[in-house]
């Protein structure tokens, strides 16, 4: 599948930094350009640090390959730093670009920022006792073997109010909807309740039995409709596309600035990619609001259509 990357949309602004730094953000963009071409693609390196009152010398606990880079960087610059706080740095290498990409993030030594960080949404009594209802409604309905020769789906979607949708294959959605709908507990992403989506697929086979039904890829989704169709959003994609979705594209989130940036298209179909990526600017303070923080550092977030 075609990748190509485009600049038409959520550039960012032209921006020179000195070899000299002068913040804290420009001396996250020299540490960017110190860092070895050795790092891991697509790998978050999250490390912390703080310097304490009264001497210079940082402390920390970093991976060695970014601790002879890193190191002398903070030391020199310790004055942007202030004493008795504490700071996350992250480092993240783009799969696409391979720009890497470093961000400070100061906080309160001793206070958690959020935790458990991500909590995905739950079914009460468990999957397996939900696996079971499932069975019971669809076998009631339907008695045609002969429609399950191609995998079907349907996608569980647990709003953050706690309102649960269906969506996908018509008959199974009604007859899910036919059923007694189990209560949900929302997915918890970075301190706050989220739309979360989790698909249901019934692979080929002559009968419904326990085995034929897989309940996988966990993700998020966005609360409007793009097009009438379920936008997903997955915020640590492998930086691997699985084929089998129609419409996918990339965009790297640099948390030091709140921006997108670097797009990437992961489809043939251009002209419905342009679109999507159009409703993405469009909607992009909601998505920020529920998606985008900075305590998570910069990544490459992917948004796709099955």
């Amino acid at each position: 599948m075609r990748i190509y990357l485009t600049y038409l949309f959520f550039l960012l602004s032209a921006f020179g930094f000195s070899q000299e730094p002068t913040d804290l953000q420009s001396l996250a963009q020299l540490i960017s350009t110190r860092l070895p071409d050795t790092l891991h693609l697509n790998r978050h390196e999250r490390v912390h640090f703080s310097f304490s009152a009264d001497t210079t010398v940082p402390l920390f606990d970093y991976r060695r390959v970014l601790n002879q880079y890193v190191q002398p960087l903070l030391s020199s610059y310790n004055r942007f730093f202030t004493k008795e706080k504490c700071y996350h740095l992250y480092v993240f290498t783009d799969p696409i670009t391979l720009r890497k990409i470093v961000n400070f993030q100061e906080f309160t030594c001793g206070r958690q920022l959020f935790g458990p960080v991500v909590v995905y949404a739950s079914v009460a009594r468990g999957f397996y006792d939900f696996r079971d209802s499932l069975l019971q409604d669809w076998a009631a309905i339907i008695r045609d073997p002969n429609l399950f020769e191609n995998v079907k789906q349907v996608d569980i979607l647990i709003h953050k109010s706690g309102e649960v949708e269906f969506t996908g294959d018509d008959l199974l959605s009604k007859s899910l909807y036919a059923g007694l709908k189990p209560k949900w507990k929302q997915a918890i992403y970075y301190g706050q309740p989220v739309n979360s989506v989790t698909t249901v697929k019934v692979r080929p086979d002559r009968s419904l039995d326990k085995e034929s039904i897989q309940y996988t890829e966990v993700a998020y989704f966005i609360k409007d409709r793009f097009e009438g169709q379920v936008l997903k959003f997955d915020p640590d994609w492998s930086g691997v596309l699985d084929s089998k979705k129609s419409i996918a594209v990339s965009f790297i989130y640099d948390a030091s600035i709140g921006q997108l940036s670097d797009v990437a298209v992961h489809s043939n179909e251009g002209a419905k990619a342009k679109r999507l990526m159009d409703w993405i600017y469009v909607n992009y303070s909601q998505i920020e609001k529920d998606f985008l923080h900075s305590d998570s550092g910069s990544s490459r977030y992917l948004f796709y259509i099955d």
